[in-house]
This record gives C-alpha cells, sequence and structure tokens, in this order.
C-alpha cells in the first residue's frame, strides 16, 4: 500500500487529544468556584478520575525593575487572586487527564483517549459532580476539539499529501498538497443551525504538516462550538444540553474527518466502519 508508512499516533486511532469545553457569559463567582473545590473533597469520582490534589490557579502581581538599564521581573506577591482549580490524573512522564475549571471556561483535557462512549461518559460523570456550581453563571457556549496526529516513518520526499488529504474536500487549498516542505492552513467559518437547538456553530479546521526530528507528521486540529442562542441556568438543563451537544459536535467532527481524509486513511483509523 501507499501509505505503509503513515502511522496514527495512537495505533488503532490517530486522537491525541479530546478537549470538552463550557464557557460562560460573563465570569464565574467567586463563591462557585469556592463550592466546585470543596465538592472535590466529597466526591468519589472526581478522585477516581483526578486522584491529585487540586492546584489553584492564581493571578500574581509582577513587578519590572528597569534600575541599571536591567530588566528582569519580580514577583511581588504569590498569594494573588484564586481563579480557578486545575484537576489532573498523571501518568508516568504527564497529565493524563485535566479538568481547569476557571472564572471564564471549564475544560477537561483528555490525553488517553480510546474511545468516545468510555471517554464521554467520564466527562459527563465528572461535570455532573459540579454541575449546580457551573450554572452559577449563565452557559453560553459548549465546544469540542479534537487534535489528531498522523506520522509519517519514511523520507518525507516520499509523502504524498494527496494520498493522505483529499483534494475535493474544500477543506486545504490544493496548492499547498503539491508540495513537499512544511506548511498550514487555518480556517473556520460560523453557521446557524436549529438541531439539537437553535446555535450558531463555530467551525475551525487547522491543518499542519510539522517537523519532527527529521520526520514528517501530519497534524490536524478540529474545533467545533456551539454558541447558544437560549443561555442555560440550571441543572437540568447543563445535563441535558452537555448531552445533546457533545454528541452532535461528536457526530458533526466525524464528518469533517471523513470529508478531510482520503479512504485509505480513514480505513486506517476505522472512521468508515466504526468511527465512534
Amino acid at each position: 500500500m501507499a501509505l505503509d508508512d503513515l502511522a496514527p499516533c495512537s495505533g488503532a486511532h490517530a486522537v491525541q487529544s479530546a478537549v470538552f469545553a463550557i464557557e460562560w457569559s460573563n465570569p464565574l463567582p467567586q463563591d462557585a468556584l469556592s463550592h466546585i473545590r470543596a465538592a472535590y473533597d466529597q466526591s468519589k469520582e472526581l478522585k477516581r478520575q483526578f486522584p491529585a490534589a487540586p492546584q489553584e490557579q492564581r493571578i500574581l502581581s509582577v513587578l519590572i525593575d528597569q534600575a541599571a538599564g536591567a530588566v528582569s521581573p519580580q514577583p511581588v506577591s504569590s498569594a494573588g487572586e484564586c481563579i480557578g482549580y486545575k484537576f489532573t490524573k498523571q501518568s508516568s512522564i504527564s497529565p493524563s487527564r485535566t479538568l481547569q475549571i476557571t472564572k471564564d471556561s471549564c475544560l477537561y483535557v483528555v490525553q488517553d483517549y480510546t474511545r468516545w462512549k468510555s471517554v464521554f461518559s467520564d466527562v459527563f460523570l465528572a461535570y455532573s459532580e459540579v454541575s449546580e456550581y457551573l450554572v452559577k453563571a449563565p452557559v453560553a457556549a459548549l465546544g469540542l476539539q479534537y487534535t489528531d496526529v498522523f506520522h509519517w516513518r519514511a523520507d518525507p520526499e516520499h509523502l504524498n499529501l494527496v494520498e493522505v488529504l483529499d483534494a475535493e474536500s474544500g477543506l486545504v487549498p490544493t496548492s499547498a498538497l503539491e508540495r513537499k516542505g512544511l506548511w498550514h492552513s487555518h480556517h473556520g467559518y460560523l453557521e446557524d443551525r436549529s438541531s439539537p437547538a437553535d446555535h450558531s456553530a463555530l467551525e475551525n479546521v487547522n491543518v499542519d504538516i510539522v517537523d519532527n526530528g527529521g520526520q514528517r507528521s501530519v497534524a490536524i486540529v478540529t474545533s467545533h462550538q456551539a454558541r447558544l442562542q437560549r443561555p442555560l441556568y440550571t441543572e437540568e438543563a447543563l445535563r441535558s444540553s452537555l448531552q445533546m451537544f457533545y454528541e452532535s459536535l461528536h457526530d458533526q467532527n466525524k464528518v469533517l474527518l471523513g470529508k478531510l481524509l482520503t479512504s485509505e486513511v480513514k480505513s486506517k483509523i476505522k472512521l468508515q466502519e466504526d468511527p465512534s
């Protein structure tokens, strides 16, 4: 096969990371953050998923000392305002899961992705443990971002990108596919949608051809954000929307990748026969 030397980064699939996002229309109040921290101590589920003690995220004051012509940042205080908490599950060398909740956003980052159903189940359970505090400010948007990576295990000159990325997809310029060097193609667009509920969808498709110690990699970041027409104010509305929208955004990701990748590459990650 022409693409025998193209390897999905995770073997059976190409997902390097997935990010599940929640955003508010105005900052989450300080007491909500305090309640979320306290909820961790009472939650077996959060401790199961994130065994490490939560880390405070703080804003530090910094003084720039320009005496004698030198510029050297000097921290004035190490006890700045707490703006959120970071929960982690550590692997051998780096966190495999991270949940970061700040005043402005909530991000659940998965770097040990397996299959959609098991991963989303964990995300939903974690969010459910603190859902009553996540609606202390109106929820304005939900997002899902995937980073898919393919490594080329041969001479970069032999990588024919037309065999990897579908030239007819309209998602990457055909002129880029003809190049043997490094390049990137980043773009996004907005669409009004009525399913699963009225929202404005922001779709981003970023493709990067990168160098890894002399070898090529194809990195694809697909980001899907649902900007809700009606903000969410209750636990019930949030939980229902998490189920509906994340499933919808996941389906949209499969459709977009299905357009972007060639049949042979889709076969490598079983996107055609079992895209879950």
